[in-house]
């Protein structure tokens, strides 16, 4: 397992020192990465060696990330004020660590603590850091931010509103893992959702890589995986999960996604109006290679997003992309 974890906005970082900066892997969808977007890594040596040295002050890490996530919360709380019925902060882990993960990297470039300084030095002899996403003790999805040998989860409070909001644990005990499969993905979307799962018969020209209809108790009804995470696993696997998946799966009531059909019937898109069986869909993108192509992974996502925006409105991406932009 290498040791390297990247985010592009840590590049920046580590510039503005006067020497070179380390060599920086993206984290996940490289040709060459072992690793899935917005995997967490387990740390080597070398990155405990350098967290001994630069992050030893978690009580001023804390402090500083409890800073800036009150901040976050002051411009988002009004703006994104619920979340499938749920007020604010609920539901809105990617929101919350993407702004708090922006404004870490701002003050890093720009040092002006104690704190601050360290982790400049850390990020520049080569510490390692960024976004990442996964499933979190088996339970639910959730968005954090790795440091080295640390978990960063600046949006503790989002499942759990009682929960402190700021959380710094050791990544081995943190319980973070990538999502192994389509049948991992929906066991915790069931569990932590509250979901039915059906086979993605609405829109089968998407099935190769959203083979699932989720349907909430309300009756809201959308296709997953919504997960660069996930999507990557299925192109890597060669759309075999996939298959498999749609296999295992019943079709849904005509009832329950009524207005799926509904969207199919007014759109003009090919792969939105298409017909035919998912898995003979999925069977014939691997047959055509579809799986090499990422701009056949691109308008599959394209088309995804255009379906949640009948649901969402503006922005439709940011709650349903569970992992942040690909």
């Amino acid at each position: 397992m290498t040791d390297a974890l990247c985010d592009p906005a840590w590049t920046a970082v580590a510039a503005t020192r006067p020497w070179a900066p380390p060599v920086w892997l993206e984290p996940g969808d490289g040709a060459d990465s072992p690793h899935l977007p917005r995997q967490p890594i387990p740390p080597g040596a070398r990155q405990r060696r350098l967290a001994r040295t630069y992050l030893g002050d978690l009580d001023g890490l804390h402090a500083l990330l409890q800073e800036l996530r009150l901040q976050a919360d002051e411009e988002l709380a009004p703006r994104l004020p619920s979340f499938a019925g749920k007020l604010y902060p609920l539901g809105r882990c990617l929101e919350i660590r993407d702004a708090v993960f922006a404004a870490l990297v701002s003050r890093i470039q720009q040092p002006d603590s104690a704190v601050t300084r360290a982790l400049h030095g850390f990020i520049a002899e080569g510490g390692v850091g960024g976004k990442i996403w996964g499933v979190l003790r088996e339970s639910y999805f959730q968005n954090a931010i790795q440091l080295g040998p640390l978990y960063v989860d600046v949006a503790n409070d989002t499942v759990t509103v009682t929960k402190p909001k700021i959380e710094i644990l050791p990544m081995e005990s943190a319980g973070m893992v990538p999502v192994a499969s389509l049948a991992h993905f929906a066991t915790i979307a069931r569990r932590y959702w509250g979901v039915e799962i059906y086979r993605n018969t609405v829109f089968p020209a998407l099935a190769p890589y959203y083979p699932m209809i989720c349907v909430s108790e309300t009756g809201a009804a959308w296709i997953e995986p919504g997960s660069g995470q996930v999507t990557t696993l299925i192109r890597r696997q060669r759309m075999m999960p996939a298959l498999r998946f749609l296999s295992a799966l019943a079709p849904p009531p005509d009832d329950r996604v009524r207005a799926l059909y509904q969207i199919k019937s007014t759109s003009t898109d090919a792969l939105i109006r298409a017909e035919g069986d998912p898995v003979a869909m999925v069977e014939q993108a691997r047959a055509q290679g579809r799986y090499r192509d990422p701009a056949y992974l691109a308008a599959c996502r394209a088309r995804r997003d255009a379906i949640i925006a009948h649901f969402r409105g503006s922005e439709p991406t940011k709650p349903w992309n569970l992992d942040g932009p690909p």
